[in-house]
Parts: C-alpha cells; sequence; structure tokens
C-alpha cells in the first residue's frame, strides 16, 4: 500500500509539473499556440555534455521536433549535410575562438549547404568586444547565461518567427547587421555593393 501510494504521489507530482510548465509557457510568455514549434529542427554545438543535455531537454519542453548535437565543431557542417531542413542552429561561447569560426563556416564555407540558418550564440560574458565579433561573423542573437526560460523563448522565438533579412557581400554573409531602419534621402549604396536575401519564416 505505501508503494502505490508512492506511485500515486509521484505521478501526481510529475504531471502537476508537467502542468505547470504548460501553463508558464501558454500563459506567462505570452505564447498561446505551442504547436506551431512541432516541426522545429534544431542544431546545437555544446562542448560539455551536461550543458548540451539541458539545452536539449529545454527544446524539447518547447515542442521541438528534432534536435541534433554536435559535439565538436567538425560536425556542424557533417550534420547540415545530412539534415537541410535545419530550423535555427544554438552555438555555445564556452567552445572560445571555435565557436566563431563554427559561424564562419556555417555562412562562408563553398561547401556550407545551410548559410541562411538562423544562429543564437550562448555566452557567460557577452561583452561589446564579443557582441561586434559575433555580428559581424553573422550572428542573429545573443543569449547570456544563466539564461531564464522565458529569455531563452523569447530569442529563440524572435529568430524563427521574425528572421532578419540576410545580406550578402563580398566580405560578408549574414543578417541585416542594422537593427534600426532610419528614413534617409538618397540612393541606397548598400544595394549596390549587396544582394538582399529574404529568409522564410520557419518551420515551413
Amino acid at each position: 500500500p505505501c508503494t502505490v501510494i508512492s506511485c500515486i504521489g509521484f505521478t501526481n507530482c510529475f504531471f502537476g509539473r508537467l502542468r505547470a510548465a504548460e501553463h508558464f509557457l501558454t500563459c506567462d510568455l505570452g505564447y498561446s499556440n505551442l504547436r506551431f514549434y512541432g516541426g522545429l529542427s534544431v542544431l546545437i554545438c555544446i562542448e560539455h555534455a551536461d550543458t548540451r543535455r539541458m539545452v536539449r531537454q529545454t527544446l524539447l519542453g518547447f515542442n521541438a521536433s528534432e534536435v541534433r548535437e554536435a559535439a565538436s565543431p567538425a560536425d556542424v557542417l557533417r550534420h547540415l549535410h545530412a539534415n537541410r531542413r535545419l530550423h535555427v542552429g544554438l552555438i555555445d561561447g564556452a567552445l572560445g575562438g571555435n565557436a566563431l569560426r563554427v559561424v564562419r563556416a556555417i555562412r562562408l564555407a563553398p561547401q556550407s549547404p545551410r548559410r541562411d540558418l538562423p544562429i543564437l550564440l550562448m555566452t557567460h560574458q557577452p561583452t561589446p568586444e564579443l557582441i561586434a565579433a559575433a555580428r559581424d561573423a553573422g550572428v542573429d542573437d545573443l543569449i547570456a547565461k544563466p539564461f531564464t526560460t522565458a529569455s531563452f523563448f523569447a530569442k529563440l522565438d524572435d529568430v524563427v518567427r521574425r528572421p532578419r533579412t540576410l545580406i550578402n557581400a563580398e566580405s560578408y554573409f549574414g543578417p541585416d547587421r542594422r537593427r534600426l531602419q532610419r528614413a534617409f534621402k538618397g540612393p541606397d549604396r548598400r544595394k549596390q555593393v549587396a544582394d538582399v536575401v529574404i529568409r522564410p519564416v520557419a518551420p515551413p
């Protein structure tokens, strides 16, 4: 009897937490339809197994259908070739200099099959220098660690539902680095030296 009561108590607690998590995502965050993410496919490149597992579980909690794991920068292009329907990539800044090398490989390598992949960079130290370097490498946005579920979901939702226009120039390929669109007089010189590519909203 004690065992049965313990099992019932554990089950009620478990499903209670699931209902609380669902309420948090659908009500507290203001997103009433997580089914949008049912077809979402994410690639994560995180060196530490514990962090990789935590991010994976967070994404699955957001209803992502597939989370591919790359334990090293060398795995990234292999995963991109294996699944060209990936919707977003999460790169861990703990990879050090390799993190931005991964981003540049995705954006600029001739053999990269998904140069347009939205990329989020996770970092403990979002210094102005790192922000500038990440921007120039082609990162869409940064996630500061430690992050909350709300902040993580907000960043993910932003790049998935509101993808920024891509700029294809001689020395740069990536999202438009201008956050604000200001009106100006005269010709748009950027269009004379770069192509503008519109990214679709994912998942298709």
